[in-house]
Formats: structure tokens, C-alpha cells, sequence
């Protein structure tokens, strides 16, 4: 059996451990997630002092103590009127805002994150990947926001998957926003997340091929828009094998080769 000792891994920031009152720590929006009252609720009605853990605090250059993992806990304190309890802490100190979002999505992948939060708080780090997705939907006339509302688009994890399907992934993912928003407008059905993956499935395999203002204007005509293909699809779902996105894709192949004598493309 070897002896030899494995290397410490080295701590980037030196965190320290100290101790601070409830009262003291403040929260940013950027680089946390909005807090749940539910959760709050519950831990504040079961509430154990011994098992509250430490709270991950960035102390910043103004003496603000922003939590970074913890909020729900110190809601709670604050909650039950505890807001005095002195919580153990882990502290780093005078971080960037790009590096506290880093810690959050970090200290937070084994937790019930939703696909938004980790996302958004991975554009405040600077991950590419993240960013990238951002400036295509600006591109393309979306604002990436939590809610459901015309101009807006919400479906980061369908974005973030169509935009890493290989080399091609960016230039797929702007086809398919730019389609769906020139044929059905920049409400919250065109963008659906089913529908994006659909477009991206069928840009994925045909953007050398299809002509996009032919996709795009038969698109327009669909019954039902974008609703309506969704719906056939998930019927589809029901007497044949296959995900929704992917019978959607199938359904624009046919929608495309209708009418066409050359040309004609192959089902996905």
C-alpha cells in the first residue's frame, strides 16, 4: 500500500472562521437566489440551535456581510427572534461579485438550486457558457428573466443544452430564437423550452440545408402556433417512442418538404 501523502489542496481566498450575530448579515439578490418563505417557515418552527451549521459570509470592502450559503437559516433566527444569536461563520473577505456568485453555485450544486438560479448567478460569475447564452437571446430580441412575460425568455436549461450540442451549438441556438421569435413574436409560448429544444434538434441536423425564411413562414401559418405544435407533438408522445422536442423537430421536417419537390429533407 502506498505511503505517500497526498497534496492539500489550496484554498484560493484563505477563508477565516468567525462569529456573527444574525442581525448582522445582509443578503444581495445578485449572488443568492430569492429566498423562500416556505423554507423559512419550516426551519422556524423546528428549530434546533445545535444543528444550524456555518454560514458562508463575504465580508466586503464596505464591512457589509453578504451571505453567500445560510440565508434560509438566518431568516429563520431573525424570524423567531433570535436575530442576536451570535451564528459560526466562514468568512472570505473583499471578494469580487464574480467570485461570490462562484462560491454560491458551488457551495450549492448538492442542493435543490433551481436550473434559473444556478444559471443567473453563473452569468454574475462570468462562466462562458452562461454569458454566451445571455448576448444570443439580446441578440435575437430576449431579456433571460425568471417570469413568463412578453420580450422575456426563461428556459435557461433548454438554452444552455441546444447551445452545447458540439462546435455549432451557439449558431443553432440564435437560429432557433431568431425563428421562433420571427414567426410567432416574443411572447412566452414562442419560447417555450420544448419548442426551443424542438428548433435546436432540427437546426442541429439541417442548418447547411434548410432555407430558415422558409422554416419561419410556415411556421407562422401553423395551426395553433406554437401551442399547437406542442400539442401535437405531446399526441404524438402517446403512440410513438420519442421526447416532445424531438417529434416537434419531426414535425417541421414534414411542415418544410410539404409542397417541395427538391430539396426535401429526412426525419431526425
Amino acid at each position: 500500500m502506498s505511503t505517500e501523502t497526498k497534496p492539500v489542496p489550496k484554498s484560493k481566498h484563505k477563508p477565516k472562521y468567525r462569529k456573527f450575530k444574525a442581525d448582522e448579515l445582509t443578503v444581495d439578490p445578485v449572488v443568492q437566489r430569492p429566498l423562500s418563505e416556505y423554507q423559512v417557515n419550516k426551519l422556524a418552527s423546528n428549530m434546533n440551535l445545535d444543528a444550524l451549521g456555518a454560514i458562508i459570509v463575504s465580508i466586503r470592502a464596505n464591512g457589509d456581510k453578504v451571505i453567500l450559503d445560510g440565508q434560509s437559516r438566518v431568516a429563520a433566527l431573525k424570524k423567531i427572534g433570535f436575530g442576536e444569536w451570535e451564528m459560526n461563520c466562514i468568512t472570505y473577505s473583499d471578494l469580487p461579485k464574480s467570485e461570490e456568485a462562484g462560491i454560491f453555485r458551488r457551495q450549492n450544486q448538492q442542493k435543490l438550486v433551481s436550473p434559473f438560479d444556478d444559471f443567473d448567478k453563473g452569468v454574475v460569475e462570468g462562466d462562458p457558457d452562461c454569458v454566451g447564452v445571455v448576448k444570443i437571446a439580446k441578440e435575437c430580441g430576449l431579456r433571460v428573466m425568471r417570469h413568463h412575460t412578453s420580450g422575456g425568455i426563461s428556459c435557461v436549461r433548454a438554452m444552455q443544452q441546444v447551445y452545447k450540442t458540439g462546435e455549432t451549438g451557439p449558431s443553432v441556438l440564435r437560429l432557433a430564437l431568431s425563428t421562433a421569435v420571427n414567426a410567432w413574436g416574443a411572447f412566452p409560448a414562442s419560447v417555450d423550452g420544448t419548442v426551443i429544444k424542438g428548433l435546436g434538434a432540427f437546426f442541429g441536423k439541417y442548418h447547411k440545408q434548410a432555407d430558415v425564411n422558409v422554416v419561419t413562414k410556415k411556421l407562422a401559418k401553423y395551426p395553433g402556433g406554437p401551442s399547437g405544435l406542442i400539442g401535437i407533438a405531446r399526441g404524438l408522445t402517446a403512440i410513438r417512442r420519442g421526447s416532445v422536442y424531438r417529434h416537434i423537430a419531426n414535425i417541421i421536417v414534414q411542415l418544410y418538404n410539404k409542397g417541395k419537390n427538391t430539396g426535401k429533407l429526412s426525419s431526425t
